[in-house]
């Protein structure tokens, strides 16, 4: 079972950046890609999943976008998706209503940051901390 998450971890780590550099290309293909890659990444990585859990409790779109995706995927990666839901209730978000610039530099800077929090994570690695 480690070894397949490994391979889950690795494919995320891989899918991210590429849905990124081909997001700008015409056709719908990066965003798709990339999303993929960050639910592969919540699946095998435990500290991923409460990173994401936290945004979802900040943020009530990236709540209702993991929502729909959950019945969406379904299976292995939709439970992965279902357990980063931190919210008691639908009436327990409390997030205040942001404009649609702020939503979309959200959406834009959430595999940045899954980016340098893997970053800070291999860094404290390979440091041995």
């Amino acid at each position: 079972m480690p070894f397949k998450r490994l391979m889950y971890f690795i494919c995320g780590i891989v899918l991210v950046p590429l849905g990124i550099i081909i997001a700008p290309l015409p056709g719908p293909f990066g965003l798709p890609v990339a999303a993929f890659g960050v639910v592969m990444l919540i699946y095998s990585s435990p500290r991923i999943a409460s990173l994401i859990r936290l945004y979802r409790r900040r943020w009530d779109w990236l709540h209702e976008t993991l929502k729909r995706g959950e019945t969406l995927i379904g299976g292995k990666f939709g439970g992965a998706l279902r357990r980063t839901n931190g919210r008691r209730s639908a009436e327990a978000a409390s997030g205040a209503a942001i404009s649609r610039r702020q939503a979309v530099l959200d959406i834009l800077l959430l595999p940045v940051h899954v980016s340098l929090y893997l970053g800070k994570q291999l860094t404290r690695r390979i440091r041995g901390k």
